[in-house]
């Protein structure tokens, strides 16, 4: 096969083949802990909701190749790799069916890895997907997204408190919380208008969440 002249992300770092070393660099380095995304996909591939084994145990194996070297794991359960058959059969975050797909995958999580993995976190910048789920593509399917938005925004708060309820019933110790995208927001002037939408802002986009 020809090498090809350029990089790019068809393999990337290929952390699935090369955890082990890169956790070895990761102790050299000095690292505490270690935050992963678990890829929802992986888990359950499929809607009959089964679980892949294969999945499981590559978590399992990163998880105690972490432990091995003291580093801390840090699973974080959605960052935007949503199943293609949540989004296609179930609606994505814009049905409610999602909230039991959610929870029964959030479970399978925390009865596979709980016994070793005690800090978590649910949904990765909840904010970010509302507040610009348009350009992300959050969106797909909503008619006004100005106002869908609120009902997608309640059914993931829905999804993240059914994942600290299933934490705290399955983890012993468990501690889990969910990960906004904090940004600094500074008024453009002294002016009183420009004060008011940068309070507005930080209100919209750092304060209403979870």
């Amino acid at each position: 096969q020809k090498k090809k002249p350029y990089a790019d992300n068809s393999i990337a770092a290929d952390h699935y083949h090369h955890y082990k070393e890169d956790v070895k660099l990761m102790a050299e380095a000095g690292f505490k802990s270690y935050r992963f995304s678990i890829a929802w996909p992986r888990i359950i591939p499929h809607s009959d909701g089964k679980v892949n084994q294969e999945g499981i145990d590559f978590y399992n194996n990163l998880i105690n190749e972490l432990l091995k070297y003291g580093i801390e794991p840090i699973p974080t359960l959605y960052h935007y790799d949503m199943p293609v058959w949540v989004d296609e059969d179930l609606g994505g975050w814009r049905d409610r069916r999602i909230i039991d797909a959610f929870e029964h995958y959030a479970e399978v999580c925390f009865e596979a890895f709980g016994d070793r993995v005690k800090y978590w976190l649910s949904i990765n910048e909840q904010n970010m997907q509302i507040v610009y789920g348009d350009w992300l593509g959050v969106d797909k399917g909503c008619t006004n997204w100005f106002k869908d938005k609120w009902d997608v925004n309640h059914i993931m708060n829905l999804c993240h408190a059914k994942a600290v309820i299933a934490c705290h019933e399955l983890v012993e110790g468990g501690k889990i919380g969910p990960v906004p995208g904090y940004v600094p927001i500074y008024p453009q002037s002294g002016n009183p208008l420009d004060q008011i939408a940068a309070m507005n802002a930080e209100e919209l986009t750092e304060k209403i969440w979870n």
